[in-house]
């Protein structure tokens, strides 16, 4: 990473005057229609800050002093790496509500994670004000003109909050990436991810990357990128280089359980105590109380033993640790099979020759399949392996 620094600051990280993006154009629906808005009301403060963000915005080429007859208010959102109000917002809806939609589509997540399965080493870059890349085309420069308290202002380059702009951005990179014919890379939006089988041609990919970088005019966030890691966070998720997802979602569950006890607790109390002053407390309950399944307490079948206060009923009793083991053992398994036959029930059984077309069910634990498609294929069956 050290070797890499110097590449980073000369080659990655200045600002660029040149541009051969192609300009983004986008088509209102009703395009007779004008969009005229007042300012919003600010304080001297506001004011203040929206005054200098435009003033160094103006001078950076982002927008321009405009004439148009388009005009949307101004406003500050919060930022949340400087803890305040210093990000310079649109309000864009009364022209998205004129916008035709672009149908430009987006990656899916299971797609991208089945790309990574058999990655090891992993780096995470993130665009510096990724939309900002892509220059507007000029006809539809005048369409994003706002107005503030000390005149009208117009885009040159795509800003955030148009309704068009994440398909018009997302194309922006897959194209990039198509045309360099890059296969250790993908993106969702401006979140770019590069994934290599070993450290040294990791750090070639990587390279590869930022030249591609330099030659299309593409700034990156340092401070957001994260290089050459075994495990990294993307988009919510934990990907590293070996897992094991079902072991992840036994521990996610009891996580759960005891988050479940955890609130009962907290709202159950008139002072509301916090929840770190009860975790012991739910902790050593959840260990102490019989499990549904196999009747048992995790106290007992783990450690063998369980302290005083125990809640055994007085005609009751735990057979020798050994054998209750052994009978959790044999009441999960015999639960497991008792789901199984509801659960098959409900299907009819089909036998498939060879040359039939089946889709295969996935299942990603502890990640959601939300936004995704639940199955992959379709695979053809070559031939019949057993009865």
């Amino acid at each position: 990473m050290t070797a890499m620094m110097p590449f980073l600051k000369q080659n990655i990280l200045r600002q660029r005057k040149n541009n051969t993006t192609l300009p983004a154009a986008f088509t209102l629906a009703k395009p007779k229609n004008k969009i005229e808005s007042e300012t919003f009301r600010t304080s001297p403060v506001e004011e203040q800050e929206i005054k200098s963000q435009v003033e160094k915005l103006l001078q950076a080429g982002l927008f321009k002093e405009s004439n148009s007859s388009y005009s949307s208010p101004v406003t500050l959102a919060f930022k949340r790496d400087e803890g305040k109000k210093t990000r310079l917002f649109i309000d864009f809806r009364k022209l998205n509500a004129l916008c035709k939609s672009d149908s430009e589509p987006l990656s899916l997540m299971d797609s991208l994670l089945d790309k990574l399965s058999k990655a090891k080493i992993f780096s995470s870059l993130d665009l510096a004000s990724g939309y900002l890349h892509v220059p507007i085309h000029p006809k539809d420069t005048e369409k994003l003109a706002f107005c503030t308290n000390f005149g009208l202002y117009e885009w040159c380059r795509l800003p955030f909050g148009i309704k068009v702009a994440p398909a018009i951005f997302n194309r922006l990179i897959r194209r990039i990436l198509t045309k360099y014919k890059i296969g250790f890379a993908c993106n969702y939006f401006d979140d770019i991810i590069v994934y290599s089988s070993s450290e040294l041609e990791h750090w070639k990919r990587l390279k590869t990357i930022f030249e591609i970088c330099e030659k299309e005019n593409i700034k990156l966030k340092l401070s957001k990128c994260v290089f050459a890691q075994t495990k990294i966070s993307f988009l919510g998720y934990e990907i590293e280089q070996a897992h094991h997802p079902q072991t992840n979602g036994k521990v996610e569950r009891v996580n759960q359980s005891l988050v479940t006890r955890l609130k009962c607790k907290v709202n159950s109390t008139s002072t509301k105590v916090p929840w770190t002053k009860l975790l012991e407390s739910v902790t050593n309950e959840y260990n102490l109380t019989p499990h549904l399944i196999t009747k048992y307490p995790p106290a007992y079948l783990l450690l063998g033993t369980l302290p005083y206060d125990a809640p055994i009923g007085e005609n009751s009793y735990y057979e020798p640790v050994n054998e209750a083991r052994n009978l959790a053992l044999q009441r999960t398994i015999d639960y497991h099979n008792k789901n199984k036959r509801r659960y098959d029930s409900r299907f009819v059984g089909k036998k498939f020759n060879p040359g039939d077309l089946v889709v295969y069910e996935e299942f990603h634990y502890p990640n959601t399949r939300k936004l995704s498609p639940p199955f992959s294929g379709p695979y053809e069956i070559i031939k019949q392996c057993s009865e």
